[in-house]
C-alpha cells in the first residue's frame, strides 16, 4: 500500500475534515430518513447544479457523487441534509430552491469540498473533456502549432 501523501490528497482530506467539523458544529436537524440512494441522487444533482454542462451525461455526475459518497458517507449525508429543505430532500426541490440553497451555503466547507471533488472529477476525466473539444495534451505532438491551432471554425475569420 502506498502511504505517500500528495498535495492533492492532503487538500482533499483537510477539506473533508473541515467540512465534517463545520457541518456537525452547525447543529443540523436529526433527519435520518435519507437513504444512501437519496444521498447519491442529491449529490449527483448538486454536481450538475454546480457545474451545469448540457453535453455531460448524468453518468459522469453520478460517478463523481458515488466517489465522494464512498470516501465519507457521514460528510456526504450531512452536506445533503444541510442543503435539503425540512419537507423535501435536495434532489426533489425545484431549481430555484436548489440554487438558493447553494448560494446560501457556498462558503461552507462541505460545499467547497464537494465542489473541488466535482471540479477534479469532471475536468480530469478525458471522456468528459473530449465532449468540450479538448484534443488531449499537446506536448506529445510538439504543441498546437501544427495540430488544431487554426481550427477555430466557430469564430468569424479575422481577415
Amino acid at each position: 500500500m502506498d502511504t505517500s501523501l500528495t498535495r492533492r490528497a492532503l487538500i482533499g482530506r483537510t477539506a473533508a475534515a473541515l467540512a465534517a467539523a463545520q457541518l456537525v458544529a452547525c447543529g443540523l436537524r436529526g433527519d435520518t430518513a435519507l437513504t444512501e440512494a437519496d444521498v447519491a441522487a442529491a449529490l449527483s444533482r448538486l454536481a450538475r447544479d454546480l457545474f451545469p454542462h448540457d453535453r455531460v451525461t448524468d453518468r459522469h455526475y453520478a460517478a463523481i457523487a458515488r466517489g465522494f459518497l464512498d470516501r465519507d458517507i457521514a460528510v456526504a449525508r450531512l452536506l445533503v441534509q444541510r442543503l435539503s429543505a425540512p419537507d423535501r430532500p435536495y434532489h426533489h426541490q425545484d431549481r430555484a430552491a436548489r440554487l438558493a440553497g447553494i448560494e446560501a451555503n457556498i462558503t461552507d466547507a462541505g460545499v467547497q469540498a464537494f465542489r473541488f471533488a466535482v471540479l477534479l472529477g469532471l475536468y480530469t476525466d478525458l471522456s468528459v473533456t473530449r465532449t468540450f473539444g479538448y484534443q488531449g495534451p499537446s506536448f506529445e505532438d510538439f504543441g498546437y502549432l501544427e495540430r488544431g491551432f487554426d481550427d477555430l471554425d466557430w469564430l468569424p475569420d479575422p481577415a
